[in-house]
Parts: structure tokens; sequence; C-alpha cells
């Protein structure tokens, strides 16, 4: 895994305080976007394999990330949090940058990266095709939802109750078996569509 951080006194262009609610998020992000298409793109050497994405980093992808749909304010503070806390899990699920140095998915990891200052270890695959057409089959798949997430734990046949329990708890309440309180925690958080 790589770290590709050069600049030692680095400073983020914007900055946004994720509890600040929504509104702030959507504001920086729209500042982020004006912004980001008259910016030189700077060499980044992440070759397909596992690295540290820091914020400085994020800002960089962030700059090439041409294909932009509208980001979920509830999923990127929840990134955050995840990162901020250490409980962000290496997945396997991609950074997908094409041959020609654009983004094609993690607008709402970088995001989450960028404004929290938070770093966070992911797989980059960074030799994909150049295709105009390529977002529209990204993620496009079958959303898992809290039951699923139950289900896949063990929990068939409690799923749909645990679920509408677990929507019901404050954040962070079970702790006692950590295991079943980051299923609960992921069931709670993930919304009908939404992955956890």
């Amino acid at each position: 895994m790589s770290d590709t951080t050069n600049a030692v006194n680095w400073t983020p262009a914007f900055k946004c305080d994720l509890t600040a609610g929504p509104q702030a998020f959507t504001h920086a992000v729209e500042k982020f976007r004006e912004w980001a298409p008259q910016q030189k793109r700077m060499e980044i050497p992440l070759e397909t394999g596992w690295h540290c994405i820091t914020p400085e980093i994020a800002e960089q992808l962030l700059i090439r990330n041409r294909r932009n749909r509208k980001l979920r304010y509830p999923d990127v503070l929840r990134y955050a949090t995840q990162m901020a806390n250490g409980r962000w899990k290496k997945t396997g699920e991609p950074v997908i940058v094409n041959v020609a140095g654009d983004v094609e998915d993690a607008g709402h990891r970088l995001f989450a990266c960028y404004f929290s200052g938070c770093s966070f270890e992911t797989f980059v695959v960074s030799d994909v095709p150049n295709d105009d057409e390529l977002f529209a089959f990204i993620d496009n798949g079958v959303s898992r939802t809290g039951e699923d997430t139950l289900h896949s734990a063990g929990l068939n046949g409690m799923s749909k109750d645990l679920v509408a329990m677990a929507r019901r708890l404050p954040p962070g309440l079970v702790h006692a078996d950590r295991r079943l309180s980051s299923y609960l925690e992921a069931a709670r958080l993930t919304q009908a569509g939404d992955r956890p």
C-alpha cells in the first residue's frame, strides 16, 4: 500500500464542518465544483492496488471527477464518521480512475476524506478504459438494504425486526458485541436502496 503525499505544509482549498449540516455541505461542494475545472491536474502516481488516500490526494482526485451525481450528505457524513473513528473497512470497493486520469467512481468517499481531514485505505483501479458511457454502468446493481446486511451476518429470520429496532436506537448504543454492533449500526444507517 502506498501513500503518495509529498507536500508537508498542504492546506485544503476548501473546508467544511460536516456537523454544520446539509446546507453548509452543499454550499462547499458547489464552490469546490466551480473551482475544480480551472485547476491544474497535478501528477498523482496511483497505480492499480491498495493506497492510503489522504485529504490532499482526495482533493486532486476530486479535481478529476468530471461526471458528478448529486452527493448525498448523510452518506458523506457517515463515511467521514467511520474514517474519523477508525471504523472504515477495506472492502475492496475501488476508486475507479480511467486511463485519461478522470475519476469515474468515489465522489462520496473522496469528499468524506477531504472535508473530514481523515485518510482512508482503499483499492484503486487506475487503468479503466476511457468511455463516455461508463458512468451509466457503475453502481447500478441491486443496492444492499439493512435487512440484507443483517441476513449476511447470519441473523436471517430476525432481519426485518432487527432493522426496525435498530432504526429506533440512538447511534452507537449497542457496544457489548462489536460485530453485532457493527451490523446493527449499518442497518440503522442504511436506508432502503442505499448500501452500508
